[in-house]
């Protein structure tokens, strides 16, 4: 404590002011107190930061206005943005979501000069960074908007945009366990990988309730990525509309990592080569419970695309109008990868060459049941693989239900129209005369407990096809 009060003297005395109260500190544009109130508010944040520190850890409370200063956040400091610089509770402080443009927004401006906002060694869940504009980072390691480097902070409900960086360009989790959850990411760019958010080094943040969008980096991951063995909990956020120079557009997952990709919405997402809603390579994530739809690569995988070595365990998941311009519009599986295809519903998917639904090449031989794979370009192709399919209803009246199956489909597979409630709309729900339902296989491998909407499986005497047990026509549950 001693050393924490000299340097919080040292930087007061130099700023002829004296410190704080125990209590709440205030900051607010223009001010030059000492931060014990609205009236006598702290001019800059990290005088407040350091002032909540050196008591033993508060709050700081920043008023509307664009502060021109990085800052590190200290352990125990709770720095709440977004107040019009007059409420006398926190929970005066006008709700969130906001209005665009936010009247009331406290923005951090990076100015290029490094992470905007740097969280380092040690900080635990007590440590909060919530309702700011974080912008105008830049940092060459990485973590231009918010750096992260062994560290389990929350961070909240913030708007994290327009930083840039090598990896990890609005957030870089070096280690650690931060919780980062309610904030819109977007339109952050990074130089090599991670455009939105990157986890390195055995990372395990949890990713919840985020919208992650309009992101982009030169190579790997606009969205998410996931490196060195990280193990991120991603679950139930929105990734729409970014962009990758190489691979994986929405969700990038490589070398050892396990994350858990639960629930989110992975729409509109390119990668100019691989995997345009989810790149997996080396990795073997559950994937469970995403709509992935309206992706797009340029070569492989325009919804999912498995390689090198990679037994990922897909199911429930409803993957959709995706577009691949070579093979494997809904899901590539690719040299030597093994996964488990279960109750996953393929349809409306392109792919230019072979594969609408689902390629198997160079090696791989996934377990593939209970899925319904349909009205896409064509159906399951497979190279110089062996895989298993079992209990699946191919149906791809606009090209082939099979190209170069060796050996051939197995026992319970059917090939007729699955009887969507409504296709033209993505309405994938089974109705009470369609052939899937009570035809699937109830011990196939990696079964899930519960369907897309998270109602109870199995219903009747058998499991049905593909992502929803028909007697649940409800809407989506995330």
């Amino acid at each position: 404590m001693a050393r924490k009060l000299l340097l919080l003297v040292t930087i007061l005395c130099l700023c002829g002011l004296a410190l704080p109260a125990l209590g709440t500190v205030f900051v607010k544009v223009g001010g030059v107190g000492n931060g014990s109130s609205w009236a006598n508010a702290f001019g800059q944040i990290q005088f407040g930061i350091e002032a909540a520190f050196a008591i033993g850890g508060d709050q700081v409370w920043v008023a509307a206005g664009t502060y021109e200063k990085v800052l590190i956040l200290r352990e125990g400091v709770k720095l709440y943005g977004g107040f019009k610089g007059n409420e006398a509770n926190l929970s005066d402080r006008p709700a969130f979501p906001r209005p665009a443009p936010d009247p009331f927004a406290s923005i951090i401006d990076g100015k290029g000069t490094g992470s905007a906002v740097t969280m380092a060694f040690a900080l635990t869940s007590n440590t909060i960074i919530s309702g700011f504009t974080i912008t105008n980072g830049y940092n060459d390691y990485g973590g231009g908007g918010i750096l992260c480097f062994y560290t389990n902070p929350i961070i909240s409900q913030n708007i994290i945009t327009g930083n840039g960086g090598s990896r990890g360009a609005g957030i870089y989790c070096v280690g650690g366990a931060a919780t980062i959850s309610d904030n819109l990411i977007t339109d952050n760019f990074a130089d090599a990988w991670g455009g939105g958010i990157c986890c390195e080094a055995q990372a395990k943040p949890f990713i919840g309730y985020n919208t992650i969008s309009n992101n982009s980096a030169a190579y790997y991951g606009a969205g998410i990525d996931c490196e060195c063995q990280s193990s991120p909990c991603i679950l139930s956020n929105n990734i729409l509309g970014n962009s990758a120079g190489f691979d994986g557009g929405g969700i990038f997952v490589f070398d050892g990592s396990s994350p858990s990709i639960t629930a989110n919405w992975i729409i509109g997402n390119t990668a100019d080569l691989y995997g345009g809603g989810i790149y997996c390579a080396n990795s073997s994530p559950p994937i469970t419970r995403n709509l992935i739809t309206s992706n797009k690569s340029l070569l492989n995988g325009g919804g999912i695309y498995i390689y090198d070595h990679s037994s990922p365990t897909v199911t429930d998941n409803i993957i959709a109008g995706n577009t691949a311009k070579e093979y494997g519009g809904g899901i590539c599986v690719w040299w030597y990868s093994l996964p488990i295809l279960t109750n996953n519903t393929i349809a409306s998917n392109i792919a230019s060459k072979k594969g609408g639904g689902i390629a198997y090449a160079y090696k791989s031989s996934a377990n593939t049941w209970n899925n319904i794979v349909a009205f896409n370009s064509s159906g399951l192709y497979s190279y110089t693989s062996t895989p298993i399919v079992r209990f699946n209803c191919v149906y791809n009246p606009a090209g082939a239900n099979y190209t170069g199956l060796t050996p051939a489909p197995g026992s319970g597979n059917i090939s007729v129209d699955p009887l969507f409630v409504n296709l033209a709309l993505g309405d994938y729900h089974l109705t009470a005369p369609s052939p899937c339902v009570n035809t699937g296989f109830n011990t196939a491998p990696a079964i899930p407990p519960v369907d897309y909407a998270g109602f109870n499986r199995i219903v009747g005497a058998r499991v049905d096809m593909g992502a929803y047990e028909s007697a649940f026509l409800s809407p989506i549950r995330r």
